[in-house]
């Protein structure tokens, strides 16, 4: 399964974004772009909601997480190709 950095103890509850990612997932496949400040957050609230999927009895779909900070993207059509390949070898 997957872990989130950060234990449940420490992990201040985001119910509100937890829930909204649920029902996204749950809805029409699609592809969803997470954004924010430097260290808002983003990558630990994906991972927990990431860890739940992976231990749910009825995961909604499959899910491909890429952390994008461990690419440079310079140009929309450097992520685009980067996005392109990762589906691709998924």
């Amino acid at each position: 399964g997957v872990r989130c950095p950060l234990p449940k103890e420490k992990f201040y509850d985001r119910i509100r974004e937890l829930a909204l990612f649920r029902q996204v997932l749950n809805g029409s496949p699609q592809i969803s772009l997470i954004s924010g400040p430097n260290d808002s957050g983003k990558t630990t609230l994906m991972l927990r909601l990431l860890e739940e999927l992976s231990t749910s009895e009825k995961s909604p779909r499959s899910v491909l997480y890429l952390d994008l900070r461990e690419r440079g993207h310079s140009t929309v059509s450097e992520l685009a190709s980067t996005l392109g390949d990762s589906m691709e070898s998924w």
